[in-house]
């Protein structure tokens, strides 16, 4: 990018600055690193969309955070036919620049791929997200979007996601596994919800809750009973949406 002098100059000067990164959905380090990736994670934010977008089939998509080490001979064929249909896209710029800063990659192409690859493994080890995080990215604070609090990491706060039900075939056994009792009825679905709240603020960690930025229908008690009974006794249901916004209606309250 070519910048003025005085474009210059203000770059130097906000480039220095301190950021608070207000969006993320990273782990605590010890269990990212537990997923030893290998490099084709380094797309599997939102670029993936672009990518699938553009013609990637959507069975791979689905496999781009799988942990475990995967040859880039596996995974790169079936990503780089649609490489430079998105490349010039503000997701991609964004893979492109910390190429650039990390590893030393101008452009993401059958050449460097590999080398890329081999950054990432060789990142994944203790110390990571000081390196990233704090030493590069100059962020004083890191807010996560993840329903757990055992960060080591001190510069960490939390934003649990209060959709405690985001699909059809979201478990009742998992939330009364959190807060350590069964989910018979509805009003036990509550009640465990609030409680799962409440457990999540007293961790010190926690600095917001966030929602569902959708359509919310009127809270109506009855059809939310008969989503949670057919919840309870299928283990699934056809819709969850009468019983979201009954819970979302009374959490807030």
């Amino acid at each position: 990018m070519n910048l003025s002098k005085t474009g210059q100059t203000l770059y130097n000067e906000i480039s220095k600055l301190s950021i608070i990164d207000a969006h993320e959905h990273l782990p605590p380090e010890k269990d990212y690193l537990k997923s030893e990736y290998s490099g084709l994670n380094f797309f599997a934010g939102y670029i993936q969309h672009d990518l699938a977008s553009a013609g990637m089939p959507i069975k791979f998509k689905l496999t781009m955070r799988d942990p475990g080490y995967r040859p880039v001979s596996e995974w790169w064929p079936q990503m780089a036919p649609y490489w430079d249909r998105v490349r010039h896209g503000s997701y991609a710029r964004a893979a492109i620049i910390t190429a650039r800063h990390f590893y030393g990659i101008d452009e993401i192409d059958n050449s460097t791929i590999h080398k890329l690859a081999a950054g990432v493994m060789a990142d994944n080890s203790a110390g990571l997200y000081q390196r990233v995080l704090k030493d590069k990215c100059k962020a004083r604070v890191v807010l996560s979007c993840v329903n757990q609090t055992d960060f080591e990491e001190t510069y960490f706060r939390i934003v649990p996601h209060m959709d405690f039900f985001s699909s059809p075939t979201s478990s009742l056994e998992s939330l009364g596994q959190l807060v350590g009792r069964n989910i018979d009825t509805l009003d036990d679905l509550v009640n465990a919800a609030v409680d799962r709240i409440h457990l999540l603020m007293q961790s010190g960690i926690v600095v917001a809750i966030k929602i569902s930025s959708i359509e919310y229908p009127k809270s109506d008690r009855d059809s939310a009973d008969a989503v949670f009974n057919e919840l309870k006794t299928k283990g699934c249901c056809t819709t969850i949406t009468p019983l979201k916004s009954y819970l979302f209606d009374r959490l807030i309250r």
